[in-house]
C-alpha cells in the first residue's frame, strides 16, 4: 500500500498507512544489538528454550506472544533471536517499539499523529489491513504482547482491536496452524515472599535502569524461557464454539495459565517468614490439642510443653534462601567437576517434570546410595530453572557448619525414630502439610538411609504417609510422585561401607569426616547417571482403592519397581559382575570379556537401561580396560609381578583380586542384581532339577516350583515386580536368550540341556551365589543355637564369627558372603518361616530363639544342594 492510497468506510474516507506503530521490520541496528549485549549479555535462553525455538522457527505462522511491554524487555528478546541466528518478528503487537524502529518510520509515525490529531485525519488500523496476514504467508514472524496496561485499555473498550480474536480470525481462513510461542523473562530465580520489593520480584516488566540493577544484584542470572507452544488450528478445533472472540478469551485464560504455572515451576510458591512459618505450624490446632492432652497425661505444665514445641520447630525447620542455593551450585560444580566427568540425564524428563507439576506439588523420591545424592537432585532442578526442592535430610546431616548451609538450601530435619515422641511427631506432620498447602516440592529418600550394599532398600514410608496424609486432609487437590535412580561409575564412600558391611560401627557425620574426605577431591570417580521414571499421581495410583492406609504401600511398590527399571547399567556394574562371578582370586582378562559379553547380551535382550558409554555398538574389550585401569589405581586388583634377571616382569594376563576387596567392589554387581534375578534364579533351578533327573529332560512345571522356592527366600533380599511371576513356566526373555545361545530347547517332554552346555547356565546360576552361602553360613550358626534366647545382634555377630571359620576352613568361598546385611535379613526371613521367633521386627536388642530345628535343617540341606552346583 501506498502512504497517499484512501480508502471510504462507512462514508468516512480512511488514509492507508505502512507507518503503523508496531513495525519493527525484523531489523535491529548494530548500536542497538551492542547496546544490549553490552549491557544484558548474560541474558540467554535456557536450554530446553532455545531447543523449542529452533524447532518451531523452521515453521510458518509463528507468532510469539510476550508477557512484557516494555522496549528494553522487547530489545532483549530480539537481541538474542539474532544471537542465535533466528529471524526477528517484523510486528510487535499491542507494544510501541519505538526502540527498535528506524528514523524514517519514526518520523512517518510523528507525520501521521500530527495529521490525525490537528486535521481529524483517519487511518486504519492494522488490523483492517492484510499487513500481517502477508507476513505471515512471507513465512516472517509476529509478536503480541499479552501485559501491556495502555493498550489493554484499547483492547478492551474497542473490541475490534483485540489481537487474539484476530489471530483466530485469521487461522479460519489458513490452512496450515498459526504457532503460540510464549515467552517470558526471569530476572531472577528469587522466590515470591510475603514482603518482597517489586524490584525484586523474578518477572514483570523493568525499564533500562531497573533491568540493569536486578540483573546486576541477583544471586541467580536472568534468562528467557519459551513455554510450549499452543497450535491455534487445534485451540479452535477443540473449542466447543464457533465465536472468534470465546476462543480468544480461552486461549487468552490458557496463556495467563501457563504463564503463572511457569512462574510458580521455576520461582516455587510464594515463601513465608520464619516467623510466619512458625505460627501456622505451632499455633495449629492438632498441635495445641497435644500439648494439652500430654500436659494432663504427664502432670506437667503446658508452658513447659510449649517451650519443647518451640525447640522441636527450631531443630526441623528450613531457612530457604535462594542466595545460599546460588551460592552451593558453584560448590557442587566444583566438586564434581573435581571428582566426577560430569552428570548424564535426560533432558526430556525435566521437560515432563517441569508439565507434571502443574497437577500439584511434587514429591521426588531417588535412591540413595551416597552423600552426594542430597545435592545432585536440587542442583539439577536448579541449573534447570525449576523451584529447589525442600529436602527431608536425617537429624545427623543438621552438623555445624553445614547444617545451616543444608538448611538455607531447603533441608529441614527429623529425628530417625518418632518413639514415644508424639508431640515431635505432631509438630513434624503439622509442619510437611504446611509445606503441602503452600505448594512446595518434597524429596524424600525413601530407602531412610545410604545402601551399604547397592541393593534399593525396603522403604520406610513415616514421611510418606505423612505427605499422603495431608492430602486426604485437604491441604492440597493431589501429588506428583517423581521415581528417580541416581547411579555412579564409582560412590566416594566405598572403604567407609566396606568398613560397617564387616561390623564396624556408623560414626556420626562431622566437619573433621568433610575436612579429611579432601583426599577425594584428589582423584576421579568416573561419571554420576541420574534416571527420572514417568511421573505419576497420587489420583491416578489411588482411583478405585477405598482402603486409604494401603496406599503409602502401594506408592512405595510403584516408585521402587519404576526406579528398578531405569538404573543405569554402567561399565564399572558390568564388569564387576562379570569379575565376581569367579571364585577363584585369579583370572584372565580373557575371561572377564567372555562373561561380560554373555551378562551384556542379556542385559541388552531385555531393554535395561546402558549408560552413554554401553551402547549397542560399545567396545567392551576398550571399557573393561577402563576398569580394570581404575580398579589396579586404588589397588583392588593387582598384576604379579616375577623376577626376570635383574629385573621384574608382569605376568600377563592374569590379574588378582584380594578377598577383603570383593565386598567392596561388591557393591556395583548389587546395584544391577535385580537385572539378573529371573536369569539367575531360572538358570539355578534348571540345574538342580537336572541334577535330580540326571541330565534328562527337564519339565518346566519342576522348575516353575523350583525358581518359586528361591525367589521365596530371598524375598527379604529384593523387592520383585509384580510381574515377575513365569508366564509360561520361563521368562520368554530367559528362554529367547538360553536358545540363542544354544543352550535349551524346548522338546515334548521338557527342556533339554544342549550339548551338555550348562557353563552358561552356571554363570548366571552363580551371581547369586553370595546370597546362597550368607543364607547357609547362617543356618550353620542358627541350628547350633543352644537353648534360650540370644541378642538379634549378638546372633548376627555369633553368624559372622561362624562365616570366618567357614570360609577359611573351605566351607564358604566368597568373602563378599561375609557382609553383615546378609545375615540380618537370613534372621529376619528364618523368622518369617517360623524357624525362628523374635527376629522378623527391625529391633537390633530383639530376643530370638530357635523354634524348628528340623525346619532349619530342611533349609540347610536345600541349600547346600544349590551351593554344590555351583562350586
Amino acid at each position: 500500500m501506498q502512504n497517499n492510497e484512501e480508502n471510504s468506510k462507512n462514508g468516512i474516507k480512511y488514509k492507508s498507512s505502512t507507518a503503523f506503530d508496531g513495525v519493527i521490520d525484523g531489523f535491529i541496528n548494530s548500536l542497538l544489538e551492542n547496546f544490549a549485549g553490552f549491557l544484558f549479555g548474560k541474558i540467554d535462553f535456557d536450554a530446553e528454550s532455545l531447543q523449542t525455538i529452533k524447532e518451531y522457527s523452521n515453521k510458518n505462522n509463528i507468532v510469539y506472544v510476550s508477557f512484557h511491554s516494555s522496549n528494553i524487555s522487547l530489545l532483549i528478546f530480539c537481541h538474542l533471536l539474532k544471537k542465535h541466528n533466528i529471524d526477528l518478528p517484523i510486528v510487535a503487537l499491542d507494544e510501541n517499539p519505538y526502540m527498535m524502529q528506524t528514523i524514517k518510520h519514526l518520523s512517518k509515525r510523528v507525520i501521521k499523529s500530527i495529521k490525525k490529531r490537528l486535521f481529524g485525519k483517519k487511518y486504519e488500523d492494522i488490523f483492517e489491513t492484510d499487513y500481517i496476514e502477508k507476513q505471515l504467508w512471507d513465512k516472517k514472524s509476529i509478536l503480541v504482547s499479552l501485559f501491556s496496561r495502555k493498550f489493554f485499555l484499547r483492547r478492551y473498550m474497542e473490541i475490534k482491536y483485540d489481537s487474539l480474536t484476530y489471530l483466530v480470525k485469521l487461522q479460519k481462513t489458513f490452512n496450515n496452524p498459526i504457532y503460540l510461542l510464549p515467552q517470558m523473562i526471569f530476572w531472577n530465580l528469587n522466590p515470591e515472599r510475603t514482603n518482597i520489593s517489586v524490584a525484586s520480584q523474578a518477572t514483570g516488566d523493568r525499564g533500562l535502569i531497573s533491568g540493569l540493577i536486578t540483573t546486576l544484584k541477583s544471586a541467580t542470572p536472568a534468562f528467557v524461557r519459551i513455554l510450549s507452544p499452543i497450535n491455534v488450528a487445534e485451540e479452535i478445533e477443540n473449542a466447543g464454539t464457533n465465536d472468534p472472540e470465546q476462543i480468544a478469551i480461552a486461549l487468552r485464560n490458557k496463556l495467563l495459565e501457563k504463564y503463572y504455572h511457569e512462574k510458580r515451576a521455576a520461582t516455587g510458591p510464594v515463601i513465608r517468614s520464619n516467623q510466619e512459618m512458625m505460627e501456622k505450624v505451632l499455633y495449629h490446632k492438632d498441635v495445641l490439642e497435644m500439648i494439652e492432652k500430654q500436659a494432663k497425661r504427664e502432670k506437667v505444665s503446658e508452658r513447659h510443653l510449649r517451650k519443647n514445641a518451640y525447640e522441636y520447630y527450631r531443630e526441623l525447620a528450613a531457612n530457604y534462601s535462594v542466595l545460599v542455593l546460588s551460592l552451593c551450585k558453584r560448590v557442587v560444580e566444583f566438586i564434581l567437576n573435581k571428582i566426577y566427568d560430569g552428570i548424564q540425564y535426560d533432558p526430556e524428563s525435566i521437560r515432563k517434570i517441569r508439565e507434571a507439576s502443574k497437577k500439584g506439588p511434587l514429591i521426588l523420591l531417588p535412591t540413595h546410595k551416597s552423600y552426594l545424592d542430597f545435592i545432585i537432585v536440587p542442583y539439577l532442578f536448579f541449573i534447570n530453572k525449576l523451584s529447589s526442592p525442600h529436602i527431608v535430610a536425617g537429624k545427623n546431616m543438621a552438623f555445624f557448619p553445614l547444617g545451616t548451609l543444608f538448611r538455607r538450601s531447603g533441608a529441614f530435619f527429623i529425628r530417625r525414630t518418632f518413639r514415644g515422641l508424639k508431640l515431635y511427631s505432631a509438630i513434624v506432620k503439622q509442619y510437611v502439610r504446611t509445606l503441602l498447602l503452600d505448594g512446595y516440592s518434597i524429596l524424600v529418600f525413601m530407602e531412610g538411609t545410604r545402601s551399604r550394599t547397592g541393593k534399593l532398600l525396603l522403604p520406610k514410608l513415616g514421611i510418606l504417609y505423612y505427605i499422603i496424609d495431608a492430602i486426604y486432609a485437604g491441604y492440597n487437590e493431589d501429588l506428583v510422585f517423581v521415581p528417580i535412580a541416581i547411579d555412579y561409575d564409582r560412590i566416594l564412600e566405598e572403604k567407609a561401607h566396606l568398613k560397617q558391611l564387616k561390623g564396624g560401627k556408623k560414626t556420626d557425620e562431622s566437619m573433621s569426616d568433610m575436612i579429611k574426605s579432601r583426599k577425594v577431591l584428589k582423584k576421579k570417580y568416573g561419571k554420576v547417571y541420574v534416571s527420572f521414571s514417568d511421573p505419576f499421581t497420587l489420583k491416578e495410583i489411588s482411583a478405585g482403592i477405598t482402603d486409604i492406609k494401603a496406599i503409602p504401600d502401594l506408592v512405595a511398590n510403584t516408585v521402587i519397581n519404576k526406579i528398578s527399571g531405569v538404573t543405569v547399567v554402567t561399565p564399572f556394574a558390568l564388569t564387576t559382575t562379570a569379575m565376581l562371578i569367579l571364585s577363584t582370586k585369579g583370572f584372565s582378562k580373557l575371561v572377564l570379556i567372555e562373561n561380560s559379553k554373555a551378562l551384556f547380551l542379556y542385559l541388552q535382550q531385555t531393554n535395561s537401561r546402558f549408560s552413554d558409554t554401553l551402547h549397542k555398538d560399545a567396545d567392551i574389550d576398550e571399557i573393561i580396560e577402563h576398569v580394570l585401569e581404575s580398579y589396579l589405581e586404588d589397588n583392588i586388583i593387582q598384576q604379579i609381578k616375577i623376577e626376570s634377571g635383574t629385573k621384574e616382569e608382569i605376568i600377563q594376563d592374569l590379574y588378582v583380586l584380594k578377598d577383603d576387596n570383593r565386598i567392596r567392589i561388591n557393591y556395583y554387581k548389587n546395584c544391577i542384581i535385580h537385572y539378573f534375578i529371573p536369569i539367575s534364579l531360572t538358570s539355578m533351578a534348571i540345574l538342580y532339577i537336572n541334577k535330580i533327573t540326571g541330565g534328562k529332560a527337564v519339565k518346566e512345571a519342576d522348575v516353575k516350583k523350583e525358581y518359586e522356592f528361591i525367589k521365596d527366600l530371598f524375598r527379604r533380599e529384593f523387592i520383585y515386580k509384580d510381574d515377575d511371576n513365569l508366564s509360561d513356566i520361563i521368562h520368554d526373555e530367559v528362554y529367547k536368550y538360553f536358545k540363542q545361545k544354544s543352550v535349551l530347547s524346548r522338546e515334548k517332554d521338557g527342556m533339554l540341556i544342549l550339548n551338555n552346555n550348562i557353563n552358561n547356565l552356571k554363570i548366571f546360576a552363580s551371581i547369586m551365589k553370595d546370597h546362597f552361602e550368607s543364607y547357609y553360613a547362617a543356618l550353620k550358626t542358627i541350628v547350633n543355637l543352644k537353648a534360650g534366647q540370644v541378642k538379634k545382634e549378638k546372633l548376627v555377630m555369633d553368624i559372622r564369627k561362624n562365616a570366618l571359620k567357614m570360609f577359611h576352613m573351605g566351607e564358604i568361598y566368597l568373602w563378599e558372603s561375609l557382609s553383615l546385611p546378609f545375615y540380618v535379613n537370613a534372621i529376619s526371613r528364618f523368622s518369617d518361616e517360623k524357624i525362628l521367633k523374635g527376629g522378623a521386627r527391625d529391633v537390633k536388642n530383639a530376643e530370638i530363639k530357635l523354634e524348628d530345628t528340623e525346619k532349619a535343617g530342611i533349609f540347610l540341606q536345600k541349600i547346600e544342594d544349590y551351593l554344590n552346583i555351583i562350586r
